[in-house]
Parts: structure tokens; C-alpha cells; sequence
């Protein structure tokens, strides 16, 4: 009898969670037609999904997922006059905590696998196991995690600093992104026009060198700040990122407007 009992009560959840998974007729929305499949696209139309397939808004054709950090509806709670689309594979939808409270409630995709990155067999670094997921279906290659964490890799320059023409006695911040595993350092080498070549910071008490990490997780921003800009600041200055992989780096020239000085 207790077996009996057991698989009575297996097969009770069993039917709850069926029900629970199906769509009440409440969360379909009035305007929805009666659902005619031989008006749905075909799945091989939709091989190109990233995130796989999920239910149209009506619960009736198969379309493609939204993708992690995209907006997402939750019924009863989002908006109901514009529509997004459910989540897909392994992505789950969250109500946003960062507006305002008086704003209208949005929601976006997330990974139900965790935020954590994961190196691929690939040797490209992936945010989370649903971008892993994602490049899988989109390359159509059999990308496996082969640990977690980044992949060790030599710098790259996310943001380089940009060419910069500055007014005369003004200001002047350069600022640059790199990223790699283990985490690189940034350094600051200024090139003068009479090609000779300093690391910052020198003797120069007009210019200073910072760098914080982020914004994303490892990824360093280095800034170099020139005050009160004079003409034998003019030159190149270079972000210079390393780590144990490799070296990187990229110039910005920097130029002094005097026009108004001229006048």
C-alpha cells in the first residue's frame, strides 16, 4: 500500500506541475486569434535563434528567445501595451531594480546559470554560460566550457584614448579600457614632438596618471589628466597594458588649439 501511496502522490505532482506549466487562458491575451499552427513560421526559419525557441504571445507559434540583458514582459506586472517576448533557454525574467520607482516596471533577461564567466573550448571568454550557449548556437560549433573563470589571455584594449585638441591653458583627460586574464596593469608613456619618449608621471606636476578597476569585472581604466595645457605638452601619449601573456598598446595625439590666443 505505502508504494501505491508513493505513486499516487508522483503522480499528483506530476499533473500539477503539467497544469502549472500551461498557460491559463487569463495570460493570453484578448486579441489573440484561435491558435492556427499552419500559420506559425517554420522551425528550420528560426535555426538561427541565440537563445532558442519559446511561445509567441499568444502561446501558439514557436519564436525565437529573447537574449540575456533584453527586455522581457512578466504578465500581470510589465507593461501590457507593449510586448517583448518570453526569455529563452536557461534565462529567466527579472523585474529591474535600477529605475526609478515611479517609472514602469521593466523587466530583462538573466541567466538562470549564474553571472560567473567560463572560458570555452574555444579560447574565447564568455560573460555566462548563457553567452557560451548562445555563441554555441549561433557558430554552430561545439563549444564546451573548459573551466571556469576568463581565459588567460594577453591584454586587449577595450576603449583606446582618443585624439584630443585642447584649448590652451584647459584641462585635458585621456582615458583607456583594457581587459585580460590574469588582469593587466595600465601604464602611460608620452612621446614629445621632438620624439623623445617619457613614462609617465615625470617631473612634469601638470600631469598625473590614475587607474581603478572595472567597469567590468576584469577590465582596468587608466586615465592620464593634463592641467592647465601648454604647448610642450603636445605629443603622443600611449595606454600601455601588460600581463604575463603580452604587451598592448595604443597612442592618442593630443594638439593645442591656440586660435583664441591668436585673435
Amino acid at each position: 500500500m505505502a508504494n501505491i501511496g508513493q505513486y499516487l502522490g508522483l503522480f499528483s505532482a506530476l499533473l500539477v506541475l503539467a497544469f502549472a506549466q500551461k498557460p491559463t487562458r487569463e495570460q493570453i491575451p484578448d486579441d489573440c486569434p484561435i491558435c492556427d499552427l499552419n500559420r506559425c513560421p517554420k522551425e528550420t526559419d528560426l535555426s538561427t535563434c541565440e537563445a532558442g525557441l519559446v511561445k509567441d504571445r499568444c502561446h501558439c507559434c514557436k519564436v525565437c528567445g529573447r537574449k540575456a540583458g533584453e527586455l522581457c514582459d512578466i504578465f500581470g506586472v510589465t507593461r501590457p501595451d507593449i510586448y517583448f517576448g518570453h526569455c529563452g533557454d536557461n534565462l529567466k525574467c527579472v523585474l529591474r531594480d535600477d529605475i526609478s520607482p515611479d517609472a514602469p516596471k521593466e523587466a530583462i533577461c538573466m541567466c538562470m546559470e549564474g553571472n560567473e564567466h567560463v572560458c570555452g573550448s574555444d579560447g574565447e571568454t564568455y560573460k555566462t554560460m548563457c553567452d557560451l550557449s548562445a555563441a554555441k548556437k549561433q557558430t554552430g560549433k561545439d563549444i564546451k566550457v573548459f573551466r571556469k573563470g576568463p581565459c588567460k589571455s594577453a591584454p586587449r584594449i577595450d576603449s583606446p584614448p582618443s585624439h584630443t585638441l585642447g584649448k590652451l591653458h584647459k584641462n585635458v583627460v585621456l582615458a583607456c579600457e583594457v581587459s585580460g586574464f590574469p588582469v593587466p596593469t595600465v601604464e602611460w608613456t608620452w612621446k614629445r614632438v621632438d620624439n623623445k619618449t617619457f613614462v609617465l608621471p615625470r617631473n612634469d606636476h601638470k600631469i598625473s596618471i590614475s587607474s581603478r578597476g572595472g567597469p567590468e569585472k576584469y577590465q582596468v581604466t587608466g586615465w592620464v589628466q593634463i592641467m592647465e595645457l601648454a604647448k610642450h605638452h603636445e605629443g603622443d601619449y600611449s595606454c600601455v597594458a601588460q600581463n604575463k601573456y603580452g604587451v598592448v598598446q595604443q597612442a592618442a595625439r593630443v594638439k593645442v588649439d591656440t586660435k583664441d590666443e591668436e585673435l
